[in-house]
């Protein structure tokens, strides 16, 4: 074989292994970042009509983003079906515990009965403040009522302990 050949052919198979390369690695980046892990950081009992379930803040340290996640208990869905529910996710704490904007809102499908709802992820960062909390808003028969996580500051890791009833209605049985 023509030394010139084989010289060029070894080039073109050597930049093409590099182009495999390339394009191998992006693509693992690329589904790391659809993996991201998430592990929560603060939590409170809903007790909207008896003990339901619990919301909690989630976060993932390696994608940099928060979501809520509402669980109804088992002992709850036995006996009980056919709610409305809309997570979201607080950010900027006020003075008065409350959230000075809501940076995430998931609506459900009306008349559910899941066992676990999570609203959309948000990023801690670009916001007014590292400070989230995650919501749920819960209808069910004449209840009606809405339930923090607690505050959790990204910033220094600092958890409010301050989860509970925002608002709740007569129905309800708190």
């Amino acid at each position: 074989m023509n030394p010139a050949r084989t010289m060029k052919a070894l080039t073109v198979s050597a930049a093409l292994a590099v182009s495999l390369l390339t394009v191998h690695t992006a693509t693992a980046t690329a589904a790391d970042a659809d993996s991201c892990s998430y592990y929560s950081v603060s939590k409170s009992d809903v007790d909207l009509y008896g003990y339901v379930g619990y919301v909690e803040l989630l976060y993932s340290s390696g994608c940099h983003t928060a979501e809520a996640h509402f669980h109804v208990d088992s002992s709850f869905l036995a006996d009980h079906s056919g709610w409305d529910v809309t997570l979201w996710v607080g950010n900027g704490r006020s003075a008065d515990a409350n959230s000075q904007n809501i940076v995430v809102t998931t609506p459900y499908p009306a008349n559910t009965s899941y066992s676990d709802y999570w609203s959309a992820p948000t990023s801690i960062y670009g916001k007014p403040t590292e400070q989230f909390l995650a919501g749920v808003d819960w209808d069910y028969n004449a209840c009606r009522g809405d339930w923090g996580s607690g505050w959790h500051d990204f910033a220094d890791g600092f958890n409010f302990n301050d989860g509970g009833s925002y608002d709740a209605n007569a129905g309800c049985h708190v």
